[in-house]
């Protein structure tokens, strides 16, 4: 039964500039009502990941440390 709503899914991916070729490196599930996504850089300073927009929270995602955070809005 098809009940008429998609998944959204956020796929993290690599470069590989030795093999010159992209490799999909995650895939998770995020909520439907996603809206917008924010990168933040990471490096020296931080981890790096996205933030995930939604209605009424926040998720902050995180490939290589695999970290994921929800934030409600007050």
């Amino acid at each position: 039964m098809v009940t008429g709503i998609a998944e959204k899914n956020l796929t993290f991916y690599e470069m590989d500039l030795g093999l010159n070729h992209v490799v999909r490196k995650n895939t998770t599930k995020v909520d439907t009502s996603a809206n917008h996504i924010i990168t933040v850089p990471g490096g020296k300073d931080g981890p790096g990941g996205v933030i995930i927009c939604c209605e009424g929270f926040l998720t902050y995602e995180s490939y290589p440390l695999g970290v994921s955070h929800k934030v409600k809005f007050p």
